[in-house]
């Protein structure tokens, strides 16, 4: 008979992107293994997890926020948490009385680190995560980050929350076990809360269903030597995801490297990165897509030859596990996320200091990879080989629910 589980998901969602559908997944392989009562929020103008969709018991929750107009916002800020964390409370205090006992309590969005859990409240054994979120501004980069919505800045509070509300400092301090998304995270906990490292274990909360191109697949590409190499970008387009470093990175990039760079993706910082290509000379050697397809972006990918993302605040990158799964040699950041999600046998890592030794950096690494097609190629492989072994849904949660059921069996 399967162990009772209950999840904490507000919001999920297979139609959707980011977290909700991240949820889903979760929810989605758990249940294989699992026995699982999901407490939920339908979210308003957007399509949530209803019954019938997977093999659990929903228990849905209403929003009750009237700002679900400002998508951008909502997603940001989640002003309707509060009343759900409030709903939810009030039903598991009732159930503990008077419903159903499981045998582990498990929240797992909202992911970012500032929300506390309705779960910390009574004598429950549960766990969060993966936990992610939190990861300050680089001193060096706090300038130019003029150009960021306003709501953006809430992040700058997550430090003072951390030190001083007692509730949320309650909700990690009370878990048995917590899922920190990448080493970053679980530093935090330790350092600023003062969690037992043995509570802590690091799980990046993101997989792919399959690997995107076979062996056979690389052959080809590889076979021509003489081309253009394509370079590519996937991601919200805000200064903290670097795309201006990278624009500004291009004129120093040797010239006997033929590149492109396609950038897919929108976002506030698009027509900077605009600007930025035009005054530099460079608007003829990259490509502003904006907003594509699922299936067009998967065409740029499987067409790539080098994936550059120089976000300097990232808290996972799932981007960088897409690119992973169309065994794409990739330049990132030794920072945030990324430093956790890929190793050195398939990525450059680039130190992060100040926005011009980063655009340095950049064009120093694009050139070296670009003009070395045996490392490019190894890195290649060793992308796929690391995909297929570290983020594939189906053998990534099924590790971790062997681990959940010996958190169910120790005393």
């Amino acid at each position: 008979m399967k162990k009772k589980l209950l999840i904490v998901a507000p919001g999920i969602s297979q139609f959707d992107v980011g977290e909700v559908f991240i949820g889903y997944k979760w929810v989605q392989e758990l249940s294989k293994y699992f026995d699982i009562t999901v407490l939920t929020l339908r979210l308003k103008g957007k399509r949530t997890i209803e019954n019938g969709e997977l093999p659990v018991r929903l228990i849905h929750f209403e929003e009750k926020s009237g700002l679900h107009r400002f998508e951008r916002f909502n997603a940001i800020a989640k002003p309707w948490y509060f009343c759900f964390y409030r709903d939810v409370k009030k039903w598991l205090d009732v159930n503990d009385e008077t419903g159903d006992k499981f045998d582990w309590y498990h929240q797992i969005t909202p992911m970012a680190a500032r929300y506390p859990s309705p779960l910390a409240s009574g004598c429950r054994r549960f766990s969060l995560g993966p936990v992610a979120g939190a990861l300050p501004d680089v001193d060096s980069f706090k300038s130019e980050l003029d150009t960021m919505s306003w709501y953006m800045k809430f992040r700058d509070v997550d430090k003072l929350r951390f030190k001083y509300d007692p509730i949320l400092r309650g909700s990690y301090q009370s878990a048995t076990k917590i899922i920190a998304a990448a080493d970053y995270i679980k530093e935090k906990l330790i350092l600023e809360l003062g969690i037992n490292e043995s509570t802590i274990s690091v799980l990046n909360e993101l997989a792919v269903d399959s690997v995107m191109v076979t062996e056979s697949d690389l052959v080809s590409k590889f076979e021509d030597r003489n081309k253009t190499i394509k370079l590519l970008f996937v991601g919200r387009l805000v200064r903290t995801k670097g795309v201006k470093d990278l624009i500004r990175c291009l004129p120093l990039i040797q010239n006997d490297v033929d590149f492109h760079l396609d950038v897919i993706g929108t976002g506030t910082d698009l027509e900077a990165c605009i600007d930025e290509a035009r005054k530099l000379s460079v608007h003829n050697k990259v490509t502003f897509h904006g907003k594509m397809d699922r299936n067009d972006i998967d065409a740029f990918y499987k067409s790539a030859d080098i994936f550059v993302f120089p976000s300097f605040r990232e808290p996972t990158g799932g981007v960088v596990i897409e690119a992973l799964s169309f065994g794409l040699p990739m330049i990132v950041l030794d920072h945030g996320g990324p430093q956790s999600t890929v190793n050195n046998s398939v990525a450059i890592k680039l130190n992060i200091s100040t926005p011009q030794a980063l655009v340095e950096d950049l064009a120093n690494q694009i050139t070296s990879l670009s003009l070395d097609d045996k490392r490019r190629e190894e890195m290649a492989y060793n992308a796929l080989e690391y995909c297929k072994k570290n983020y594939l849904w189906e053998s990534k949660v099924k590790g971790f629910s062997h681990t959940m059921m010996n958190w169910i069996i120790e005393k």
